[in-house]
């Protein structure tokens, strides 16, 4: 038993959250290809305060593989953004991270804050990808990732995840 649910239980509530999420995305995704306003980046939040949380939030998963979450976040970071815009962007960034990095290794998040620029990191030991996955990775329905992790995704949430990066006059890239 894990905190009161079988490992059943446990297994089958991540695997509703999954699809959920991609669900999410696929709905966000359609909208943005109709050319519809998805969120409304009209709200000034804490970025530290959404780092944090969804970082708990991905600990659990990670412990379970043997990975590592550590956070290195800046006092504060107050960006303008909708609120579940950016829960989007952290979501996918450390599911990613989290789901490609074998056990033993660690995902890293860094939050910075400068003047006109704020930053956010998540550096992994993970699998890593080639010059042609880096090149295609923003394309939707894209799959990085053959083999046992094609299954757990359909290919758009870092398609998404750019859209809602451009929208807010940011850029994102991969090394």
């Amino acid at each position: 038993r894990v905190h009161g649910l079988s490992e059943e239980m446990r297994r089958i509530k991540e695997n509703v959250g999954m699809m959920t999420r991609q669900i999410e995305y696929y709905l966000d995704f359609e909208k943005i290809e109709q050319g519809k306003a998805v969120y409304s980046h009209d709200r000034i939040l804490d970025l530290r305060t959404a780092v944090e949380y969804t970082a708990a939030l991905f600990r659990e998963t990670a412990a379970r593989k043997r990975v590592t979450v550590s956070t290195s976040l800046c006092a504060y970071a107050f960006i303008r953004i909708d609120p579940i815009a950016i829960e989007r962007v952290i979501n996918n960034l450390l599911d990613n991270a989290v789901k490609y990095t074998e056990p033993g290794g660690t995902v890293e998040i860094t939050l910075e804050q400068q003047p006109d620029l704020i930053s956010l990191t998540v550096k992994d030991t993970g699998m890593g990808m080639n010059a042609e996955q880096v090149k295609n990775i923003f394309i939707p329905f894209y799959q990085a990732a053959g083999g046992r992790y094609a299954s757990h995704s359909i290919g758009i949430g870092m398609s998404v995840v750019k859209h809602i990066i451009d929208d807010i006059g940011g850029r994102i890239s991969i090394e």
